[in-house]
């Protein structure tokens, strides 16, 4: 691993030549004289705009989208001045090849062990003065090595820029977290260097769906010191396998699914896909459990929406899918989601033991389970294995048309008849509807 103060001009790759070029020969004079200061900012901002139309064509994505996401997600970032690297260096035995895999050992770390972390976090909460944090002595010695940070190359233009940094949290502890846009509107708090402090907070998305932090690393730092809810950000570039899962999901939910979800998607890449239900019938169970931080077994669970939503609640959560496309997008999207509930992998049929569950939701209940007399007797036998203290239930919504050996039947009547023959192979004995979704209504069981 390349140590951080050995970075030199052989090191750096081709498209930040320009950068250091600008800094180095052109930076001082550029100060003395504002009007070509403006224009060499245009031309970057010209060009990043015209690479993003380009990329974004090329990938069927808006790259420029701005997204919302709140910052304790963003638990990983690229190694210290990981971008000012050749990628033969950084990935020395694929070179090119191995570029796009950001899990690549050593090139990630924690995003609080930054150093710009530590420096902020000593300044702002700790009440230490800058030139007493490491990370100003830090920042002092690179630029004596002859790296340019923040298109800073000497002490002067450093306390300059923490001064900047004073006033940007102050900004954002009142008025709240903008984005650029606003700031550039409002002519408040544009940062000095060539590139201006129009650029949001950019992440990259790993492999497996992972927010990596990329660029923005004071703002984002200022963002979790005062503990805000959500920040806007760009996705910077996506893994190639992310990007086929991405489109894998798309596809199937326009071709299987009428181009809709029946939960909201809660990773930002995929937001943009319309849900059924949104978040009502997770905002009913809330309402309506009084089991606090307990165990919870979702069955029929889909793609596992409610147990990424009680796990960020405390529930110990299980997740049973019984249908095998189903069960690869909850598979994948626990992942992405960075979650810990369990999947039960196997058919819960063949448990013998008898399961102790605290809530049980069966709120995407399978009607084509009565289809099948064989399917049906074993369902009865599982019933009387569960033992639990609510049961929460719905016909799965995504099955519009309810049929029956080919002839249409009343939904109402099956709900009934479903509802029987859960008290009869339950401990419950008590129903209640707490709410309707689309008409349809959500009984507890208790």
């Amino acid at each position: 691993m390349i140590k951080k103060n050995q970075l030199n001009q052989k090191n750096i790759i081709y498209k930040y030549r320009l950068l250091f070029f600008y800094c180095r020969f052109m930076k001082p004079y550029l100060d003395k004289i504002p009007f070509y200061r403006k224009i060499a900012k245009k031309l970057w901002l010209w060009h990043w705009q015209f690479f993003l139309k380009i990329k974004s064509r090329m990938q069927s994505i808006d790259l420029n989208k701005i997204y919302w996401i709140d910052p304790k997600k963003i638990e990983y970032s690229f190694h210290e001045n990981w971008h000012y690297l050749s990628k033969k260096l950084l990935y020395p035995d694929n070179g090119r090849e191995n570029y796009h895999d950001l899990n690549f050992p050593g090139n990630l770390i924690k995003f609080e062990d930054r150093q710009a972390y530590s420096g902020l976090y000593q300044h702002f909460i700790q009440s230490r003065k800058w030139p007493d944090t490491d990370f100003y002595h830090i920042v002092l010695r690179q630029m004596q090595e002859g790296v340019f940070r923040w298109g800073c190359s000497s002490e002067e233009e450093f306390k300059e820029r923490c001064t900047q940094l004073d006033k940007l949290y102050k900004d954002i502890k009142e008025k709240g977290y903008k984005t650029q846009k606003n700031l550039d509107s409002k002519k408040d708090l544009k940062s000095r260097g060539i590139r201006e402090a129009r650029d949001e907070i950019k992440l990259f998305i790993g492999r497996d769906g992972d927010l990596i932090h990329c660029d923005g690393q004071h703002r984002l730092v200022m963002a979790k010191l005062l503990n805000l809810k959500k920040v806007p950000f760009k996705i910077y570039e996506r893994h190639p396998e992310w990007l086929k899962f991405r489109k894998k999901l798309f596809r199937f939910a326009r071709k299987e699914m009428n181009g809709k979800t029946l939960e909201p998607l809660l990773h930002p890449d995929l937001r943009e896909i319309i849900s059924l239900c949104g978040n009502k019938r997770f905002e009913m169970l809330k309402r309506n459990i009084k089991i606090k931080n307990g165990t919870l077994l979702d069955m029929f669970s889909h793609w596992g929406y409610f147990c990424h939503q009680f796990e960020e609640m405390g529930y110990d959560c299980t997740a049973y899918e019984e249908n095998l496309k189903n069960g690869y997008f909850l598979n994948k999207l626990k992942r992405a989601g960075n979650k810990k509930f369990t999947i039960i992998e196997e058919s819960i049929y063949k448990y013998k033991n008898r399961l102790h569950f605290d809530i049980v939701l069966m709120l995407n209940f399978p009607y084509s389970i009565l289809d099948n007399t064989g399917r049906y007797n074993q369902f009865l036998k599982l019933l009387k294995k569960i033992n639990t203290s609510e049961i929460y239930f719905q016909l799965n919504p995504l099955n519009l048309s309810l049929r029956k050996n080919g002839e249409s039947f009343c939904k109402d009547d099956l709900k009934k008849q479903l509802i029987d023959m859960l008290l009869k192979n339950t401990n419950l004995k008590n129903v209640n509807c707490i709410g309707e979704i689309e008409n349809d209504k959500i009984f507890k069981l208790s």
